[in-house]
């Protein structure tokens, strides 16, 4: 087999841990945690049967989990083999990290706020206050730890979670049949938009974006380009990242508690995945895509960067020197055949989540427990990345890493349910919700008639 070179140490990074799932610790709170299966969040709809509810939040929690330890291989092993191939267990990863994160998150902001049925009028107000506060602090946590860790390490993903969060706010009203479909229309504007913005603009700006992590001072000193950067040219635009977190809505607004929907859910997720990839051989392969594409890309990069991007990916999007860039098929490229297979990947792994969680909840234990607190766990697993003494990429230092994450996640859930950072997202948007739910219930009461 033909070696391959390592790829850009940046172009890997978790997804969205701001979403959290907690099994049985404590009410659910829009836009970061599933609701406790007694809890029933506004405009929700009847809660399923304790039985089928508490092991579709299982399911939930170990997709999340499957998600947070392919970001720590990502970040932690190496990516190449013995043979100078890449590693099968980023073969794994690369695909299942922040595209199946954010997904996920979808389904948990669904299954917060309203289930199968949307929150309209005040109780869509008291939903997206939630989420509105509990996005500038995921930003500011963010671009506080940008300023921590060194873009060579990871990319922090935070900032751009806060972006598609707001961006989100809007899609809590929608029910499954429009999510659905502006799923699919969003996966293939959203790179075109992409391709023609960034084709336009000023190269100065284009070349500056994902070059280090956001830190505060770019709101004062860079506001355009770090808006640029978190929109679309970042390594986790929140555009792109819309597209995976519209379809976790509208699979978060599905009867969920049905097997048969779980099943289909799943079988409706392998079907895309390939039709993405039987797309993508026929657009490069019979129509000749890939030797047009790979004439015009020598004309700006060398051989080893172009086999670079067509093995590894791009870091967020694709070179705008040629359109056929936008029918490749590789981790972080934000093409329309990457975002569908991506999320068909995302929906067969929820499915069958679920699916075991129901038949075998034990072995899904580990995942769960990774997957509870993720927002705790992502921020603690991106200091011990930045730590000085970190310096190789290893089984040990894998091992050692994924021991200390699984060890404070399982002593802190015992003891305190919530994870810390998560609490801290609780508390920060206590007042604002008290405030919206006030006011909601202002609105509902009957004007007095009189005379």
């Amino acid at each position: 087999m033909t070696a391959i070179a390592a790829p850009p140490p940046h172009g890997s990074g978790p997804g969205s841990p701001a979403e959290n799932v907690s099994v049985g610790t404590g009410p659910a709170i829009a836009g970061t945690a599933l609701p406790h299966e007694c809890m029933t969040s506004p405009g929700a709809a009847p809660r399923p049967s304790r039985r089928t509810g508490s092991t579709r939040l299982i399911g939930v929690d170990a997709a999340r989990g499957v998600a947070m330890l392919a970001m720590v291989v990502l970040h932690v092993l190496p990516p190449v083999a013995s043979d100078g191939t890449m590693s099968l267990a980023w073969r794994l990863s690369a695909w299942n990290a922040a595209a199946l994160f954010a997904l996920v998150a979808g389904v948990a902001v669904a299954l917060s706020n309203g289930r199968t049925v949307p929150p309209r009028g005040p109780a869509w107000a008291v939903s997206a206050s939630g989420m509105a506060v509990r996005a500038f602090v995921i930003g500011g946590m963010g671009l506080a730890l940008g300023a921590v860790v060194p873009i060579d390490r990871a990319a922090v993903i935070l900032p751009y979670y806060a972006v598609l969060f707001l961006l989100a706010i809007p899609l809590l009203r929608l029910p499954v049949r429009p999510l659905v479909l502006l799923t699919l229309v969003l996966a293939v504007t959203v790179p075109l938009l992409s391709y023609a913005t960034r084709s336009v603009l000023p190269e100065g700006i284009v070349a500056g974006a994902a070059q280090a992590n956001p830190v505060l001072s770019d709101v004062r000193d860079a506001p355009v380009r770090l808006t640029f950067e978190l929109l679309l040219a970042g390594v986790y635009p929140a555009l792109t990242y819309l597209v995976y977190l519209c379809a976790g809505l509208a699979i978060g607004r599905l009867r969920l508690d049905l097997r048969w929907v779980v099943v289909t859910l799943a079988l409706v997720g392998v079907a895309i995945a390939l039709a993405a990839s039987a797309v993508t051989w026929f657009l490069l392969e019979r129509l000749g895509g890939e030797a047009a594409l790979r004439t015009v890309a020598l004309r700006s990069m060398t051989l080893s960067e172009y086999a670079d991007l067509r093995v590894w990916g791009a870091d967020g999007e694709v070179p705008t020197t040629s359109l056929w860039w936008l029918a490749i098929l590789t981790p972080h490229s934000g093409t329309p055949t990457t975002l569908l297979f991506m999320i068909g990947v995302g929906m067969a792994i929820v499915g069958a989540m679920i699916l075991l969680g129901r038949v075998a909840a034990s072995l899904l234990t580990p995942f769960v427990v990774l997957g509870s607190m993720t927002l705790s766990l992502y921020v603690a697993h991106l200091l011990l990345l930045s730590a000085p003494f970190v310096t190789v990429r290893d089984g040990a230092e894998f091992g050692l890493h994924l021991a200390l994450l699984f060890t404070f996640a399982w002593v802190w859930r015992r003891r305190s349910g919530r994870g810390p950072l998560e609490w801290v997202l609780t508390w920060s948007t206590r007042g604002t919700r008290a405030i919206a739910e006030r006011s909601a219930a202002r609105e509902r009461e009957p004007v007095p008639i009189s005379g």
